[in-house]
């Protein structure tokens, strides 16, 4: 690599946002620092002194550290690429330079200051993120009412406290000194007492901060889900999904309301997402036709970049993650589906014997299964398998993006299956499944009782593939095994010690999370 070529590649590097917000952050948290452990009085400030007045001293201290605080929270919209934070972060970085001046002729950290600011500027490109138009409402609105609030509160306390300060003091002067007050300013308040002068000033400048906080955190936050899907872009979507031959296990889990959708020009395909905490979140594959797939998928890359969106995928296939990594995204190997072959499936032979020996079991103990569409259930049946599936529920967070649907008994989801067990007419168990195509399911649900007999979910799983035989039906998906290749590598004899090492991570992480129970449920089928 020859010289040029390094520094331009040092160049990118210091000016990225990453670099960049990290350098705003750690030069706010100097700032603050900075205003608390000053030597007041040393030789350096003692020549301060000599130039600017103690009030103009305190002031510009004081300041320093409230543009500190400013830029610590511009650092998070840095990293987000956010264009509001970037000009918020110029015009704070210049005011540091000539506040580190007045406040104590602190040279080395204003020059520090500029080579941030032309850092700055020459990365100025990157910043691009401009305002999702469904948060512009909530930033204006803070805009407006977080200064009204503040000043508000100012005048308030001010005249609840009307005997500390002069007689002729109108209401006016009142909400004059919190204005100017919040910003650092004396106003025309006169106080009785000296030392109230000073317990005010703070008081208003404390509110001040509080409400540039609060306009900062509206302007840089990215907006969360749910976004609700609109009636006609799910029947939209509805109408995508069948035009790919190949349609994916978790294709129909796009249709969950609390994600949104994006559908490309030619209308037949689309990419199903969700914003959360800055990232543009995708669930699954692109749906519709895979010759399709790049022009939907480019147009959300467009989407996340131009507000500042990190896109990112969360169980996509090896077709998808291809298409993903030729622009640019990182592909992980998350872990592995369980699917049945209906037609191959069997409980005979020793492989399969302790599967056979708990369904029988279970048969013994009085386990029924039987099988259902959706849209073949009562309204009383459908209260009472919601019942059951609450109370099982271990916690009171329902989890999935990708793999659940959340929508148990709507209307809209006639194809799907409820499988249910039942021992003496009571359910102890049941699978919801939502349509994978034409001749597949895909698990969304598995809930049991705690009380339930052993063998309730495997007497399911086989109950389920033997109405699947007399349906029709090709394949059953079942639950995804997070890293299943360590899993299994760590059990077997001679693993080589980094496998080991993780495998015994994923234990810890088991007691936890639903990580080795998931694997060995699988395993069996």
């Amino acid at each position: 690599m020859n010289k040029v070529s390094f520094l331009r590649r040092l160049g990118n590097w210091l000016t990225s946002p990453r670099v960049l917000a990290l350098l705003i952050g750690v030069g706010g948290i100097i700032n603050v620092v900075g205003v608390i452990a000053a030597p007041h009085g040393s030789r350096r400030m003692r020549m301060v002194l000599d130039v600017f007045s103690p009030t103009v001293v305190g002031l510009a201290s004081v300041a320093t550290a409230i543009v500190g605080l400013v830029l610590i929270a511009l650092s998070t919209g840095l990293k987000h690429r956010k264009r509001v934070a970037w000009w918020l972060a110029v015009a704070m970085v210049v005011m540091t330079v000539l506040l580190h001046v007045v406040k104590g002729f602190d040279f080395e950290q204003s020059i520090a200051g500029l080579v941030v600011l032309a850092l700055l500027v020459a990365g100025h490109r990157h910043f691009t993120g401009i305002p999702d138009p469904r948060s512009r409402r909530s930033i204006w609105t803070t805009v407006i009412l977080a200064p009204l609030a503040g000043i508000t509160l100012g005048t308030v306390l001010l005249t609840v406290t009307a005997r500390t300060q002069a007689r002729d003091t109108t209401l006016i002067d009142r909400i004059v000194e919190t204005i100017v007050g919040m910003v650092g300013i004396p106003g025309p308040v006169v106080f009785i007492r000296p030392h109230w002068d000073d317990r005010w000033f703070f008081a208003m400048l404390m509110i001040g901060i509080f409400v540039i906080t609060t306009i900062l955190v509206a302007l840089l936050r990215s907006p969360n889900g749910p976004h609700s899907l609109h009636p006609d872009e799910e029947n939209e979507l509805r109408s995508i999904l069948p035009m790919n031959p190949r349609i994916g296990s978790l294709d129909y889990f796009a249709t969950r309301r609390d994600r949104g959708v994006m559908v490309g020009a030619s209308r037949r395909a689309a990419i199903s997402y969700r914003v959360v905490g800055g990232v543009s979140l995708a669930g699954g594959d692109p749906l519709g036709e895979p010759g399709q797939w790049g022009e939907v998928v480019d147009a959300w890359i467009a989407e996340a970049n131009r507000y500042g969106w990190l896109p990112a995928v969360l169980a996509c296939g090896e077709e998808a993650g291809r298409l993903f990594a030729d622009r640019g995204m990182e592909v992980l190997h998350l872990g592995d589906e369980a699917i049945i072959d209906v037609a191959d499936f069997s409980l005979a032979g020793r492989v399969m014997k302790p599967v056979r020996n708990t369904v029988n079991h279970a048969k013994r103990d009085g386990v029924v299964v039987d099988c259902l569409r959706a849209k073949d259930l009562s309204a009383l049946e459908v209260a009472e398998v919601r019942t059951r599936a609450d109370e099982w529920r271990d916690g009171p967070v329902e989890r999935g993006f990708s793999m659940a649907l959340g929508r148990f008994g709507d209307p809209a989801d006639g194809e799907c299956v409820l499988v249910r067990a039942r021992v003496d007419g009571q359910i102890v168990g049941l699978l919801y499944m939502v349509p994978w195509g034409k001749d597949g399911l895909s698990l969304d649900l598995m809930r049991r009782s705690p009380q339930a007999p052993n063998g309730v979910v495997e007497s399911m799983v086989t109950g389920l593939v033997d109405w699947g035989r007399d349906n029709h039906l090709a394949h059953i998906s079942l639950n995804f095994a997070v890293l299943r290749d360590i899993f299994q590598r760590g059990e077997q004899l001679g693993a080589d010690p980094v496998t080991k090492v993780a495998y015994n991570v994923l234990m810890f992480l088991s007691r936890f999370l639903q990580l080795d129970s998931l694997y060995r449920s699988n395993v069996k089928y």
